[in-house]
């Protein structure tokens, strides 16, 4: 990520999170002149864990977007309030890992199950 900002032309902070499963739990980017915060929710969490880690985030940020590794409660809850929830997943193909980041949003008939992603 700190390689991509580079490229980019972008200063920004990239630091890895422990959240109770190892190092990579999440990844936050941290871009001060836009007052911008991306976090990479990679494991899995609980309602009362998110909200504390989005009081957090927010407090040098105008501004937080939220990139899902895993679908759960607070994705439902991403669509269920903002109408869509960024979703990554990563996988290893040979020796480079590809990327796919991917929009979900709620079918146009309003089905729950519905889990096409666009």
């Amino acid at each position: 990520m700190q390689n991509l900002l580079g490229k980019r032309k972008l200063r920004g902070q990239v630091k890895t999170r422990d959240l109770g499963t190892g190092p990579g739990d999440a990844v936050d980017v941290h871009l001060p002149h836009s007052r911008r915060r991306l976090r990479f929710q990679l494991s899995p969490v609980d309602y009362r864990t998110w909200r504390r880690a989005d009081d957090e985030l927010a407090e040098d940020a105008d501004d937080i977007d939220w990139v899902f590794a895993g679908e759960g409660p607070i994705t439902q809850h991403f669509l269920g309030h903002r109408g869509y929830c960024l979703r990554v997943r990563c996988e290893m193909a040979g020796g480079e890992p590809p990327r796919t980041v991917s929009r979900r949003a709620p079918c146009r008939h309003g089905c729950p199950s519905c889990r096409r992603s666009r």
